[in-house]
């Protein structure tokens, strides 16, 4: 309601208008003081500790109250301010006034008293040596927490939020003491420095996570040349403090931050880029485990080239060939795995996609293959070692030392090696059953003719029929396949 009346200033404050709104503004009169009681009581509630203080993030209790009686103030004055020219000739007007005034003073005490009492908190803290409010100038910037090894910087998240509460209280005009501003003062000198420092300390504890772990010995120089810097700022051996940088040495501390950045740059970046080849060989893994091993072995030969190339590629950038072993290794374990899964499945289908083998048959004296029955057994046979010996010939990443964790690829599919060698017998059987089916057919050529005919056709009957049956037997073999 006063929005509205606060919209329609200019009309208000003519006479007549402001007439014909008396109730009106005698309900509005009546809401602001509603509103002021409630202001009183919700004052009260927190001076007596009977609620929580208001919400707010990563804020004392104290300062919460403060702030929001500060903008409590400030409403209730804007009210009083913009409602004086509408609301003055009412009867409840001078005891509305009362009650704001009252509440305004209330106010007043009640945010220096709380004020106080954040004052004298800070000195507290300032004075004990293990709340890291202060900051020792003269002091070490880092330290190495030797029970998790977790690098922490001197520059404690208190003193942080120290110079938040200060801006803000000094936003409000209030006079800081002596001591709390001259700590503001200093760590606002190297809030900066601080804040990259623990930017720096955070890469530091979490780059392990950050890497690969197959690919940690690879950034292991890197690794030990920014632990380096972190024990020793100064590259010192010694470990006196002649070897510290401290806060108050900005020059020092600049160049320190400056090595310190490039360090963990470095780091950041090599592991950037191993990841990245590391990403590219997970593609081409996952794309062999859908690539047949049985007939496209081409593409597999292909896609091993593109492997050894990416691990070239590492090799190039300058990492040692003997701290990439476990990432090989890592590889080599991957390829294991497609490898045996792609091997079960040709195995499994293998003799229904062997190479084809021409094989004819004829008739010298007797049904025979061309080539010999024995060659087929050797072509087939040749070609199922070929496969079956696929793990045996595998080197893996490193196609300079072979590896010989796939030739157990071998021993451990026995089974299915047995069901192929099954397979094959059933098939060298089938083919071996031909000859029963077209031995009707050459049967003429495995006897004397002549004799033949003088024993069995003796009269007309017996040739119309043998003839009759010649021909159909002509018809039959044309039907045979070519």
């Amino acid at each position: 309601m006063l929005g509205e009346f606060l919209r329609y200033t200019d009309l208000i404050r003519r006479d007549k208008v402001k007439g014909e709104l008396t109730s009106e503004r005698e309900i509005l009169i009546t809401q602001l003081e509603e509103m002021i009681r409630m202001l009183g009581e919700e004052l009260s509630s927190y001076m007596k500790h009977k609620k929580s203080a208001p919400k707010g993030k990563n804020m004392p209790d104290t300062m919460r109250i403060i702030i929001w009686i500060t903008q409590s103030e400030s409403i209730v004055k804007n009210i009083n301010e913009s409602t004086e020219f509408f609301l003055n000739d009412l009867a409840g007007y001078k005891r509305f006034r009362t009650a704001t005034g009252n509440l305004l003073t209330d106010f007043k005490k009640s945010k220096q008293d709380y004020f106080q009492d954040w004052c004298e908190n800070v000195l507290s803290m300032m004075n004990d040596a293990n709340s890291n409010v202060s900051l020792e100038t003269s002091g070490k910037l880092m330290e190495l927490n030797h029970k998790d090894g977790r690098l922490e910087v001197l520059y404690g998240d208190k003193l942080i939020t120290l110079l938040r509460e200060v801006r803000q209280l000094q936003c409000y005009g209030f006079k800081m003491p002596n001591k709390i501003e001259e700590c503001a003062r200093v760590g606002q000198k190297f809030q900066k420095h601080a804040i990259l420092l623990k930017q720096l300390a955070h890469f530091y504890n979490t780059i392990d996570k950050q890497m690969l772990p197959c690919q940690q010995s690879m950034m292991l120089d890197s690794a030990l040349q920014f632990e380096k810097l972190i024990k020793n700022p100064k590259g010192s051996s010694k470990s006196s403090a002649g070897g510290q940088i401290t806060w108050d040495n900005p020059d020092d501390l600049e160049r320190y931050l400056l090595n310190l950045q490039a360090a963990a740059e470095k780091l950041a970046t090599e592991n950037r880029k191993l990841r990245r080849l590391h990403e590219k060989i997970s593609e081409i893994v996952v794309n062999l485990m859908n690539t047949d091993l049985l007939r496209q072995q081409q593409k597999w030969k292909d896609q091993m080239f593109e492997i050894r190339q990416i691990i070239a590629e590492a090799s190039q950038m300058g990492f040692d060939e003997t701290n990439m072993r476990p990432w090989m290794a890592h590889w080599d374990r991957q390829l294991y795995k497609v490898l045996e899964y792609q091997y079960q499945l040709g195995l499994d289908t293998l003799n229904e996609n062997m190479p084809e083998i021409k094989v004819e048959l004829t008739f010298r004296q007797k049904i025979q293959f061309r080539p010999p029955i024995e060659e087929i057994k050797s072509k087939y046979y040749r070609e199922m070692k070929r496969f079956i010996s696929i793990p045996n010939n595998f080197k893996g990443v490193n196609e300079a030392k072979k590896s010989a964790i796939f030739q157990t690829i071998i021993e451990r599919n026995t089974a299915g090696l047995m069901l192929c060698f099954l397979r094959s017998q059933e098939l060298f059987k089938a083919l071996n059953s031909l000859t029963e089916k077209f031995k009707d057919f050459v049967a003429i050529g495995q006897v004397d003719v002549e004799d033949l005919v003088e024993k069995n056709l003796k009269d007309v009957a017996d040739w119309e029929r043998n003839f009759r049956a010649l021909k159909q037997k002509g018809r039959d073999a044309e039907k045979l396949p070519k």
